[in-house]
């Protein structure tokens, strides 16, 4: 039993970077550049940090495979209240402006080999 949870939760792993990686790549399609992937703060981590413009933006990227919303609705208060955290000590760690930066949310899914992407801008404090 424990060998089956192990080869779930590296398989839900590798289909969880699949997605980064693929967020990543949308998010260039629409004009963003990433600097950074999977960045450690701490204890928590953000998944990709972006530039749109003058904007930084600290995107935190859900994968599902039961379609957009359920990937959206996996989005805890616990889960927001740990990003708002990694969203601040970011900004702080490089001396940057609070004004000048967003937390957006990437919602994931995938039909066949098409990726699909609900795109949720600036979550807010």
């Amino acid at each position: 039993m424990r060998r089956m949870d192990f080869r779930k939760r590296s398989l839900n792993f590798l289909r969880g970077r699949a997605a980064e990686r693929a967020c990543a790549r949308w998010l260039k399609q629409q004009g963003y550049r990433i600097l950074a992937r999977n960045f450690r703060i701490g204890r928590d981590e953000i998944d990709i940090v972006a530039r749109l413009a003058s904007e930084l933006v600290l995107v935190e990227v859900r994968f599902r495979s039961a379609g957009l919303g359920y990937a959206a609705d996996s989005l805890s208060p616990k889960k927001l209240k740990s990003l708002r955290r990694a969203h601040r000590s970011f900004l702080h760690k490089f001396h940057l402006p609070f004004a000048h930066a967003r937390l957006d949310f990437v919602a994931v899914s995938r039909e066949g080999r098409r990726w699909q992407f609900e795109h949720r801008i600036g979550l807010g404090d």
